[in-house]
C-alpha cells in the first residue's frame, strides 16, 4: 500500500482530530463531570455543546444535531474510559436526551442554532465568526487523487478475514480506517473519510452487506455461495452459537433430538 509517496506504516503518524491544546481542553471539560455520567444518562451544559462543535469543526463535519449529540456522547466515553482506565470501546456512552441538548445548545452564547428546513426536525449548531469548512459527505465530486484510489482498491481487496468487515455506516466506517492509521488515507479528516467511503460505494470498491460494509469483490462471493446453497452464508458468531447449542443440548438431550454424535 505504501508507495514512495507514502511513509512505511509505523512511520505514519495519525491524524489528531484536533490540536494537541484543543484536545486536552475538551478532555478536561469531560473528565469533570465524566463520574455523573456513570449513571448512564448525562445533561449537556453549554461547556460540552462548544467543546463538541469545536470538535466537529476541526473533522471537517457539519455540526448538525444528530452528529453534536453522537460527539458529545463520544467525548463523555472517552472521559470515562480514561477515568476507569479501559478502552474507550469498551465503555458504554451515556446516553443524552436531544431536547435537552437542544435547550443546551440555544442556550450557548458562542454558537448559533440554524434551523435546516430540508431536514425535517435536524437543525445546525454554528460557531460564531468561524467559516463553515465542511466535507459534502454526499457530494458526487470526486477531489482525491487517482493514486489514493489505485491504493485504496489494493488495500480493500487484500484484506482477510474479520478485518474485511467494517462497521456499518459511513461515520461508523471512516472512524475504524482511521483507527487502522493507513498510509494511503494519511492526514485525511475524519469528514474527509466519510467521504471517501461514500465515493468507495459508488465506486463498488466497498458495499453493505450482512450489517457490515465490506469489499465489494467479498459480497460477491459470498452471495454466490448462499444462492448456491438456498440457504444464507453463517457468520462466525452464529456458528459458535450454533455450537454451543449443540453442547448444551447433549449435555441435556429432550426427547426426540439428535446428539451430536449423528
Amino acid at each position: 500500500i505504501c508507495s514512495s509517496r507514502f511513509p512505511s506504516p509505523g512511520a505514519c503518524p495519525r491524524r489528531l482530530a484536533m490540536p494537541d491544546c484543543q484536545q486536552k481542553r475538551v478532555t478536561a471539560s469531560f473528565a469533570r463531570r465524566a463520574f455523573g455520567a456513570s449513571a448512564g444518562s448525562v445533561t449537556p451544559n453549554e461547556e460540552d455543546v462548544l467543546a463538541s462543535v469545536e470538535s466537529l469543526y476541526a473533522d471537517q463535519l457539519e455540526p448538525c444535531g444528530r452528529l453534536t449529540l453522537r460527539r458529545i456522547r463520544e467525548q463523555y466515553a472517552a472521559a470515562l474510559a480514561q477515568r476507569v482506565g479501559r478502552p474507550t470501546d469498551e465503555v458504554e456512552a451515556p446516553f443524552v436526551d436531544p431536547k435537552t441538548l437542544r435547550q443546551a445548545c440555544e442556550a450557548c452564547p458562542a454558537v448559533q442554532v440554524q434551523e435546516l428546513e430540508d431536514r425535517q426536525g435536524e437543525y445546525r449548531v454554528v460557531l460564531e465568526g468561524r467559516p463553515a469548512l465542511w466535507v459534502d459527505l454526499h457530494g458526487p465530486r470526486d477531489p482525491y487523487s487517482a493514486e489514493m484510489w489505485t491504493a485504496a482498491a489494493r488495500y480493500f481487496g487484500g484484506l482477510r478475514g474479520d478485518e474485511r468487515r467494517l462497521p456499518n455506516g459511513r461515520y461508523a466506517c471512516a472512524v475504524e480506517l482511521m483507527r487502522r492509521n493507513l498510509c494511503i488515507f494519511a492526514g485525511r479528516s475524519l469528514g474527509e473519510m466519510c467521504h471517501v467511503v461514500h465515493l468507495a460505494m459508488d465506486k463498488k470498491l466497498l458495499r453493505h452487506f450482512d450489517g457490515n460494509i465490506v469489499p465489494y469483490d467479498l459480497a460477491d462471493r459470498l452471495g454466490v455461495l448462499e444462492s448456491a446453497s438456498g440457504y444464507p452464508v453463517a457468520t462466525w458468531p452464529q456458528v459458535v452459537a450454533g455450537v454451543e447449542s449443540l453442547l448444551m443440548s447433549a449435555k441435556n438431550p429432550t426427547v426426540g433430538s439428535m446428539s451430536p454424535s449423528h
